[in-house]
């Protein structure tokens, strides 16, 4: 910290608005004594701040929207060292980070709730190690971007903990699918009476336990998979596919289902569409993750649609619905584990569009939605075409 600087009020109050918390008012008038206890004030809390930071153990940059860093945890400091003591700018770490950290920061600063980069090597005392950033926007009251908040993540670290995590599930998950068997096919057969007469109450009960029981195992098979995909132990069975059979499939498995609930279930295809290359059980999977998404979000006398259309090279399949839509801070969040959307009925466990993105991902392609609040969502991926002979 600088040099305390005796100055007048005027200055002081211009000194402070900019940032330099240093000053010291010349107290000849109550004014200035107010001054310089904020000063003091602001002095204690970066104080206190640069303490807390000091134990941080993660590598923890603060950005302002002029793209000055200005907080930094050690562990930062430790991975920019070759740059120098600081003050810093985005200017400075770019050539230490490249463009991922760049593309984090521009990408937060626009609002985007939450943004990941590619790894990248760095050198941390002598050597090197593979850092992932993530950006979150710090907004003010009035919901404007003052800052980003960007973590580097030790890529390395980060996968053999989430290897471990998965290895976890998927134990638990296996483990669970036996007795769930078993006790479902129990309860198939108490309803059909092939352990005696059933009263109606009786009926009733067991049937609501078959569906809860079919409904954790779908939840095991479910967790199984996922552990699969995000382990890479999934071989894709990947091979020429006419769009038409895939975009058909999925609407006949679905078409009974959306009927009942007074959904109209619509499809239409681009005409000439290029052979995909792709597992045919694997994307079934990802039509019925957004197809059964969308049908707990569709109201009684909605429309579900399935389009696919070329982007480019290649072929861009999608989903859209007339349902409640979704708020623009949660779009990104959907894809992740556990997250469920809002809206009635909905009982699925917050897997489905994770598998699902995981399988396109897998394939090479991309996944993502669009939503309007109150009119419905679209959720819409890609598949490559297939390779030439």
């Amino acid at each position: 910290m600088a040099d305390i600087g005796w100055v007048p009020v005027s200055e002081a109050l211009e000194r402070l608005a900019g940032g330099d918390t240093s000053v010291q008012a010349i107290e000849d008038s109550p004014m200035a004594s107010a001054v310089n206890r904020l000063a003091r004030r602001l002095r204690a809390e970066a104080g206190l701040t640069e303490a807390a930071l000091a134990t941080f153990p993660l590598a923890l940059l603060v950005v302002d929207v002029e793209g000055r860093v200005v907080m930094s945890t050690p562990s930062a400091r430790g991975l920019f060292a070759a740059v120098g003591h600081g003050p810093w700018t985005m200017s400075d770490l770019l050539p230490v980070a490249s463009q991922s950290l760049g593309g984090c920061f521009a990408a937060a600063l626009t609002g985007h709730e939450s943004v990941e980069g590619t790894a990248l090597e760095m050198n941390l005392d002598g050597r090197l190690v593979r850092m992932t950033p993530r950006a979150r926007p710090a907004r003010d009251s009035d919901g404007r971007v003052i800052a980003v908040m960007i973590q580097l993540r030790d890529g390395d670290r980060l996968h053999l903990v989430e290897a471990l995590n998965y290895d976890l599930v998927a134990t638990v998950a296996h483990e669970l699918r036996t007795p769930l068997t078993s006790l479902h096919m129990s309860i198939h057969l108490c309803l059909e009476q092939a352990a005696g007469p059933l009263t109606d109450e009786q009926g009733v009960l067991l049937s609501s336990a078959r569906e809860d029981c079919e409904r954790l195992r779908l939840l095991a098979e479910e967790l199984l998979d996922m552990g699969r995909l995000a382990a890479g132990r999934v071989t894709l069975d990947l091979q020429p596919v006419m769009p038409e059979e895939l975009v058909s499939r999925a609407f006949s498995s679905f078409r009974t289902l959306a009927a009942d609930r007074g959904i109209s279930l619509e499809h239409h295809l681009s005409e000439d569409l290029p052979l995909v290359e792709a597992d045919r059980e694997r994307v079934h999977r990802v039509f019925s993750n957004l197809l059964s998404n969308a049908l707990r979000h569709t109201p009684t006398g909605g429309t579900i649609r399935i389009d696919a259309t070329r982007s480019g090279a290649e072929v861009r399949f999608a989903i859209s619905d007339t349902g409640e839509g979704i708020a623009e801070a949660n779009r990104r969040k959907v894809f992740e584990k556990f997250v469920s959307g809002p809206g009635k009925g909905n009982q699925g466990y917050g897997l489905g569009l994770c598998i699902a993105r995981d399988i396109v991902v897998a394939h090479g392609g991309e996944i993502a939605v669009d939503s309007v609040l109150g009119k419905g969502s679209t959720f819409h991926f890609t598949l490559l075409p297939r390779a030439p002979a």
